[in-house]
């Protein structure tokens, strides 16, 4: 069976027809004028972590491969991450035992960020400093205390701690890097051009073919594009694809309401605040802003709980458990803003978040989340072993040549990056 799809604008989802003499359908609407024609091994839909991290490594491997993105690069989910490359470390302080895919991403994310692998990286900048856990409570103390003698990367500090942190007690160090992300997304940028490029494919005519082949043409620039594996990695613009083109999987969507304040006064912190519950009352990481100055970025349960909350109510539940935890730090002159952001990953019926990336093989697209920044690797190698699976072979890579004149897609930046 064969099928056409004019593409996004159409709520009509699939038309069967029968196929041409090239072994594509006519799309339901006639397709514009074709105008210059690429071929390629793959066409990546996405140009997050995940889109510009597979292009690397299949590059590498020897495919060819386009990555089309409709807005800016890394604009999305990946931009808002808080840079930890978790160990699973955090996921372990409630009853389940912590996830083994983080250990298993951690290792491949070393190997990256020495040089090696198939994504070499060690051109971007890592910060291999403390991080802190910090318990309020008694069994905040009893979780860590049982935690550290099941995982090597955590153990109790000695004092002195930092002066910002001489009121705490029981403190823990937790031997996990963090990327500065917007280089992290630059430096893949930067090797992807020019098979970068600025499109929506839900603004193309689409035809689809046997073997997951697909054909998208669009009007403004003029150009079609042959691809024989498609694969979605945009995060929650998989939905609308992915939908119209397999009527599934579903993506599910865990929102947060995350916080950001700016002062001069502001110390340079990376910590887990931890009690009771199953995951850090607090996340903190501190970036620099484009004028220099310190921006404390805060995650964890505040985000998580906060989704119901104003921006006002949920400045308010920050002042007041900064307060609590830095009674000595004034943040009368900070600057306060939240912003809300979206995790998508795979639909799960608990409606909790998976345990390690996700990649669906459908007939006609390779469906992934990495679920987080951590696990982008592991999607990484799922990826090729599906391609492997279904015996798909590289072939002759794509001329920069050819993509002369086709528009980049601006650049992203993390929150802390723009106007405050």
């Amino acid at each position: 069976m064969w099928c056409g799809q004019r593409g996004a604008s159409s709520s009509r989802r699939i038309v069967s027809h029968e196929p041409t003499p090239d072994g594509l359908t006519p799309p339901f609407h006639a397709p514009p004028r074709a105008g210059p024609a690429l071929e390629v091994d793959l066409l990546i839909v996405g140009a997050g972590v995940a889109g510009l991290w597979l292009h690397a490594a299949l590059t590498r491997l020897g495919w060819s491969a386009l990555v089309l993105e409709r807005d800016r690069v890394g604009g999305g989910q990946t931009l808002f991450a808080q840079g930890i490359l978790h160990s699973g470390a955090k996921y372990g302080l409630g009853a389940a035992p912590p996830p083994p895919a983080y250990r298993r991403a951690l290792a491949l994310w070393e190997e990256a960020l020495s040089g090696q692998g198939l994504v070499p990286l060690d051109d971007v900048p890592v910060a291999r400093g403390a991080r802190w856990m910090w318990p309020v409570d008694q069994a905040g103390r009893a979780r860590l205390q049982q935690l550290a003698q099941l995982d090597p990367l955590l153990s109790r500090a000695e004092r002195p701690y930092p002066p910002a942190l001489r009121r705490a007690e029981g403190l823990y160090r937790l031997a996990e890097p963090s990327l500065d992300v917007g280089a992290l997304i630059r430096t893949l940028a930067h090797r992807a051009v020019p098979r970068l490029v600025h499109l929506d494919p839900l603004d193309a005519a689409w035809q689809l073919g046997e073997g997951g082949r697909c054909r998208l043409t669009w009007r403004a620039p003029a150009l079609r594009v042959d691809a024989r594996r498609l694969i979605l990695c945009g995060g929650a613009g998989n939905a609308a694809l992915s939908e119209r083109l397999t009527g599934g999987p579903r993506t599910q969507r865990r929102p947060l309401h995350m916080v950001m304040l700016r002062a001069s006064s502001l110390p340079a912190l990376s910590l887990h605040v931890v009690d009771a519950g199953d995951g850090p009352v607090l996340t903190l990481t501190t970036h620099l802003d484009g004028d220099g100055e310190r921006v404390w970025y805060l995650g964890g349960g505040l985000a998580e709980r906060g989704v119901a909350r104003s921006p006002a109510a949920q400045i308010a539940e920050a002042r007041r458990l900064l307060g609590a935890l830095f009674p000595d730090l004034d943040l009368g002159g900070a600057r306060w803003e939240t912003l809300r952001v979206d995790r998508a990953e795979r639909w799960q019926a608990d409606g909790r978040r998976p345990a390690g990336p996700d990649l669906v093989a459908h007939p006609q697209a390779l469906v992934g989340w990495p679920t987080k920044l951590t696990l982008t690797p592991l999607l990484g190698k799922q990826v090729v072993e599906a391609l492997a699976a279904e015996g798909l072979r590289p072939s002759a890579p794509l001329a920069d040549e050819a993509l002369r004149g086709l528009p980049q897609p601006p650049p992203g930046a993390p929150p802390w990056r723009r106007a405050g």
